[in-house]
C-alpha cells in the first residue's frame, strides 16, 4: 500500500484568472500531482505535472478548508479515482471524492 503526502498550497487573496468546469477525468495519474489548492468549501484541485488542473468534488458531508497543511492519498493502484478513492487529513478522517472537472483558465476582467 502506496500512501502519498501532497502539500496544500493556500488560496491567493484575488486571483487574476477564473476558472471555467468541464467535464472531467474518472481517475487521474497519482503521479502526474504536484500540489493541490484550497477552492471553496467543498473542492480542491490537483496542480498536474502538465500544468492542467483538476478539481475534486468532495462528498457533501466534507469540508475542504480542513485540509490546510497536507493531504494524503492512498490510492488502490497508481490512479486517483472518483467514486473509489478519498482525500485523508493528518489529524484522521477522510472524504471521498464524488468526482472530478477538468478547469481551464481564463482572465478575468480587471474592472470587476
Amino acid at each position: 500500500e502506496v500512501t502519498l503526502r501532497v502539500p496544500v498550497q493556500p488560496r491567493p487573496f484575488r486571483p487574476a484568472i477564473a476558472w471555467e468546469e468541464r467535464t472531467g477525468p474518472k481517475c487521474i495519474p497519482t503521479g502526474a500531482i504536484r500540489r493541490a489548492l484550497l477552492f471553496g468549501s467543498e473542492h480542491v484541485d490537483f496542480i498536474l505535472g502538465n500544468h492542467r488542473r483538476i478539481r475534486a468534488q468532495l462528498d457533501e458531508d466534507c469540508r475542504a478548508l480542513d485540509f490546510y497543511g497536507s493531504i494524503y492519498l492512498q490510492p488502490e493502484d497508481d490512479r486517483l479515482c472518483a467514486g473509489r478513492d478519498a482525500i485523508h487529513l493528518r489529524a484522521g478522517g477522510s472524504c471521498t471524492i464524488e468526482g472530478f472537472k477538468l478547469l481551464v483558465p481564463h482572465l478575468r476582467d480587471p474592472q470587476r
